[in-house]
């Protein structure tokens, strides 16, 4: 073999960590919580947008082993070395003798041997195998990177001495680079972490390497983060496919982890969690003096649910009175575009008034702030809904009383706001139909639908354009281009409807495909869901999903092709439920968050997270009117993967019942905080207070 360089190893390798971890504990995302409880003696909980330590177990730590966790280093050095080209993911690692008799979790995953000297597998697939810590593939690439970065040789030791001498040579580079990420308290004796005296690190160095690793940029996630996998064996005899499995019961999204346990160590983990965005890495340790049963899982779950809890935590911002400063409200109503809220309020005397709301930047002045706002001439009004369609355009529809019925009216609006001092003008209102729960949305730019209870329960849809009025202002100009009527039957008593772009046109040609989603109170108290297919001048109805007993709902688009409805169940909880819609209108229940215990009176949602095509939409804010009346903001994300054993942690965060007695509770989203990509967001809470006065209030979820 020759004599081993490994110095000229060093230059190249050592990169400065992007994300430092401060001494000590510092709890500035959930300071007002009580801490985790955490069984093992080491504990550590990192935000790598920050580099701060959010919590510390053994804050002046003692080194302890580590177990498996070891092979995130062994899995760094190698990225590294294949980043910087001394190997390819492709080249060939071969099983030598001494990785073949390497005590082990054996691959493909229990103590029987499977793995015989000679047999070979490619460097990307030896790297899942080590994920799933597999002794003789985590021997045979320290074997492997060694050689290749010291001698520009790529192949593993022809004997036991020499695999051994290699071996050493890959425990060096661990310890060289856990040098260069500071990781002080650490040091290395094996690639496998199994138990040798003086073999030992922390938590929060591990997370240290974690964070390395995975700013490497190198697929670390891929590997560490692995579900399902099929790795393929060269052997004397042919080859063969292995499947690789592994799920996350203990904590929703996991990205990936790593855990270990030996006679040294009850149990290990270290684990990587992104929620709506906003990433945190946790570790534990237990020592064979934590009693059986334990696992360092439970720990590491405590952790992440502690350290969500805190950053997506809802605060409560400013409130703002209403335009009339009386007590009117009798129904309400609000939509949102970009940072502009408008409200359609009915009064006690039935009139409808129009109110925009402009909040200035955060930090400075009433948040939100009044701008201006005009009364319909609509008289006899009961109920309404509102859609902000843009920054001059929104559109109210308004259930009237006319004759002993009840009829429908669409009215559009110019807010007009480039114009500091115009107040709302009721350009246009047209007759849609006899019925009552009016609700309209905005489908694409120049089309809304309007959906309603006709007199005899059936669900009815009208799709209208929004363009130029023959006035020369902006107004309704074509009733009906489209219209949906239920057949016989299929009655409700209240309805809530979101809207959404279906598919994604990248290249020409390509025909966008825009959906509805309705979900109502059928009138024997279920919830009822039907995907509907629209476009410039039809409505076409597709699937129906009929559900559990519901007393309360509200739907709202998440994003590209995703929705999800809050209900109040006939238990009186609120339950969040999650839809997806495929182009050609199909709808499917993915998911929901089950039977938890959140007793409300009623329940509005919207939008939480990023709502971008390349971004998972899973998250949602609801507003609830608690037993007591009182205001209650819950944020919720759903598990991407649906491996978790219970959904309790779904629920990522609570306001808590806030000091706001009211009802008729509206939530929606203002633009993000960020720069879409994270759970950021500022939202507005519209309600009649209990003077029946209408109040808009604004909350932030998630900031930075």
């Amino acid at each position: 073999m020759g004599a081993i360089r490994k110095r000229s190893f060093l230059p190249c390798m050592i990169w400065p960590l992007q994300a430092s971890l401060a001494g000590g504990v510092l709890l500035a995302a959930g300071a007002a919580q009580a801490q985790p409880t955490v069984v093992g003696e080491r504990a550590a909980l990192v935000d790598p947008l920050t580099g701060s330590s959010m919590f510390v177990k053994n804050g002046t730590p003692t080194a302890a082993a580590m177990a498996s966790t070891a092979k995130v280093m062994t899995m760094y050095v190698t990225l590294k070395a294949v980043k910087q080209g001394f190997l390819s993911l492709s080249d060939t690692v071969v099983i030598s003798e001494k990785a073949a008799s390497q005590w082990c979790n054996c691959f493909p995953g229990g103590d029987v041997k499977t793995l015989k000297k000679g047999d070979s597998m490619s460097l990307e697939d030896a790297l899942y195998s080590i994920a799933l810590s597999h002794g003789e593939t985590t021997v045979a690439v320290a074997e492997l990177v060694a050689n290749a970065v010291l001698n520009a040789d790529v192949s593993t030791g022809s004997t036991v001495a020499e695999s051994a001498a290699l071996e050493q040579d890959f425990v060096d580079m661990m310890n060289d680079e856990a040098d260069a990420l500071g990781m002080s308290l650490t040091e290395w004796k094996t690639p496998h972490g199994g138990d040798e005296t003086g073999q030992v690190t922390t938590p929060r160095d591990l997370i240290k390497v974690w964070n390395a690793a995975v700013d490497l940029s190198m697929g670390f996630l891929d590997y560490a983060g692995v579900r399902s996998r099929s790795v393929t064996v060269a052997g004397s005899t042919g080859t063969t496919a292995y499947p690789l499995n592994k799920w996350y019961w203990y904590y929703p999204n996991v990205d990936g982890d790593k855990g270990g346990d030996t006679d040294w160590v009850r149990s290990s983990l270290v684990a990587q969690s992104t929620r709506l965005g906003r990433t945190l890495v946790a570790s534990s340790f237990m020592s064979s003096s934590i009693p059986v049963g334990q696992h360092a899982a439970t720990d590491v779950a405590a952790m992440l649910r502690w350290g969500f809890r805190g950053i997506f935590l809802p605060d409560r911002m400013e409130t703002s009175a209403s335009p009339t400063g009386a007590a009117t409200v009798r129904a309400l109503a609000m939509d949102c575009t970009g940072r502009d809220v408008v409200t359609a309020e009915v009064t006690q005397a039935g009139g409808l008034v129009l109110a925009r709301w402009t909040p200035p930047l955060l930090g400075g002045g009433d948040f939100p702030y009044l701008r201006l706002h005009a009364a319909s001439e609509l008289t006899s009004v009961t109920e309404a809904s509102v859609a902000h369609l843009s920054s001059s355009v929104a559109v109210s529809a308004a259930a009237v009383q006319e004759a002993g019925l009840s009829h429908v009216y669409l009215s559009t609006w110019d807010v007009d706001g480039a114009v500091v001092g115009d107040p709302p003008e009721e350009v246009d209102a047209v007759h849609v139909g006899a019925g009552w729960n009016p609700d309209v949305v905005l489908v694409k730019s120049g089309l809304i639908a309007v959906s309603y209870i006709r007199t005899d329960y059936r669900l009815q849809i009208d799709l209208y354009t929004v363009g130029p009025h023959p006035s020369g202002t902006t107004g309704v100009y074509d009733v009906k281009v489209a219209s949906y009527t239920s057949p016989a039957g299929d009655a409700f008593f209240d309805v809530s409807t979101a809207a959404s772009l279906l598919n994604e046109c990248q290249a020409s040609p390509c025909t966008p495909a825009y959906g509805l989603v309705m979900a109502g109170r059928t009138t024997d108290g279920n919830l009822r869901a039907i995907s509907f297919r629209v476009d410039d001048s039809s409505i076409t109805r597709h699937s129906t999903i009929d559900g559990e007993p519901a007393t309360a709902l509200d739907t709202t688009r998440l994003g590209f092709s995703k929705f999800a409805t809050s209900i109040r169940t006939g238990a009186g909880n609120v339950r969040v439920i999650y839809w997806d819609m495929t182009p050609a209108g199909t709808l499917t229940r993915v998911d929901d968050t089950g039977n938890l215990s959140e007793t409300a009176t009623e329940t509005s949602i919207a939008r939480l997270g990023s709502a971008s095509i390349h971004t998972p939409r899973r998250g949602a804010l609801t507003a609830t009117r608690d037993v007591n009346g009182r205001l209650k903001l819950i944020a919720w994300e759903r598990d991407r993967f649906q491996e978790v054993a219970t959904r309790d942690d779904y629920r990522l965060a609570d306001s808590g019942a806030s000091g706001d007695l009211g009802s008729r509770i509206n939530v929606c989203r203002l633009s993000t905080l960020s720069d879409g990509s994270s759970g950021a967001g500022d939202f507005a809470v519209a309600m009649q207070d209990a003077s029946s006065v209408l109040k808009v209030i604004s909350w932030r979820v998630g900031a930075p």
